[in-house]
C-alpha cells in the first residue's frame, strides 16, 4: 500500500469489521481478577502482573510464618542470680558468694574512720553550758605518726564556725540546744587525710542560783522578819520560788519575788534551818537549806 512505512505494512481488515470500533477482549485472572487485554499490547504485560501478585503473596506469607512461629530470645538476666554482674548482652560476668548478700562483699564496705589515722572523736564534756569550753579530743590510730597534726572546723547548728580552726571552743556566746560538732582532718603527708566528724552535743541550760539575803534581822526588831531569795538564771525568763523541808511553822514565801514572811515569836531563840527551792521554765530545780539565828 502506497504511504505506508516500509516494514509496517497492515493486514487489511475483514469487511465485517469495517468502520466499527474495536472492543477490548477481557477475561478472569488469577483469583477472581479481571483481566483485561488492548489489542496492540505486548502479551507479556499478564505475565507480567502475574509475577507481581505471586511475590507479593509469597513475601507476606513468609512474614507471618517468621513472626509467629521464631524462637524467641531467651532472658538471660531471668537466670540470674540476685546481685549478679551482668554485661549490656545479659551475660553473667561474676556472681555473688553463696551466702553473701551484695551489700556484705568487700566492695560494699563503708570506709573505716582507721583509713584516716583517726580512731574517733569526741568532744568534752558531754553536756556542756554556755560559761564552758568545749575541748575536742582526738584519739588516733596504732599506726598514726607520732607528730602527726590535725586540723579543726567547727560547726553551730550545721554552720561553720568562722575563726575556729583549734581543738577548743569557747561557748559563751552560745544558746540553750544549740548543736555542736566538729571536723578533724589530720596533716597527713602520705595523702590519708579523711576528715572525720564528732558526733553532736547540745548546749545545756545553766541552772539558777539560790541565795538568801536578810531584810530585817530576826530578832533585832518588832514585827516579822523579812528574808528574800535571790537567784541568778541566766538561760531562764521565769523562775518559781518555793519553801521546801525542814520546814519552819508560820514561815511563807511569795512565789514570783522570794519574798519570806516569817512572824516569829519574841521569846524564840535559837539557831533554825529550812530549806528553799527556785525552779526555772525547763524544770531545773535547785534546792538549798538555810540557817537562820534568833537571839
Amino acid at each position: 500500500m502506497l504511504g505506508d512505512p516500509i516494514g509496517k505494512r497492515q493486514k487489511p481488515k475483514p469487511a465485517s469489521q469495517a468502520g466499527k470500533p474495536v472492543k477490548p477482549a477481557s477475561k478472569r485472572g488469577p483469583k477472581g481478577i479481571r483481566m483485561v487485554t488492548v489489542p496492540g499490547r505486548a502479551a507479556s504485560a499478564l505475565a507480567y502482573q502475574r509475577l507481581w501478585l505471586i511475590g507479593g503473596t509469597t513475601v507476606v506469607g513468609l512474614f507471618l510464618a517468621w513472626w509467629l512461629f521464631w524462637p524467641a530470645s531467651p532472658d538471660k538476666t531471668a537466670a540470674a542470680p540476685p546481685g549478679a554482674l551482668l554485661t549490656p548482652s545479659g551475660e553473667i560476668v561474676r556472681s555473688p558468694a553463696p551466702g553473701i548478700t551484695p551489700a556484705a562483699t568487700p566492695e560494699a564496705a563503708p570506709q573505716q574512720a582507721g583509713s584516716a589515722y583517726i580512731q574517733s572523736v569526741r568532744l568534752q564534756p558531754a553536756q556542756p553550758t554556755k560559761m564552758e569550753t568545749l575541748k575536742a579530743e582526738v584519739t588516733p590510730t596504732s599506726d598514726a605518726p607520732p607528730d602527726l597534726t590535725f586540723r579543726y572546723a567547727w560547726k553551730v547548728n550545721d554552720r561553720v564556725v568562722a575563726g575556729a580552726t583549734g581543738d577548743a571552743l569557747n561557748l559563751g556566746e552560745m544558746k540553750m540546744r544549740d548543736r555542736i560538732a566538729v571536723t578533724v582532718t589530720p596533716n597527713s603527708p602520705d595523702g590519708r587525710s579523711f576528715a572525720v566528724t564528732s558526733p553532736e552535743v547540745v548546749v545545756y541550760g545553766i541552772a539558777p542560783t539560790l541565795t538568801l539575803e536578810v531584810k530585817r534581822p530576826a530578832g533585832q526588831s518588832e514585827g516579822p522578819s523579812e528574808l528574800q531569795l535571790v537567784s541568778v538564771a541566766p538561760d531562764s525568763t521565769r523562775l518559781t520560788f518555793s519553801l521546801a523541808p525542814p520546814l519552819i511553822a508560820g514561815m511563807t514565801v511569795d512565789k514570783g519575788t522570794g519574798k519570806i514572811t516569817w512572824p516569829r515569836p519574841p521569846t524564840l531563840k535559837g539557831i533554825f534551818l529550812f530549806g528553799a527551792a527556785v525552779e526555772d521554765e525547763n524544770q531545773t530545780k535547785v534546792t538549798r537549806t538555810f540557817e537562820v539565828t534568833l537571839k
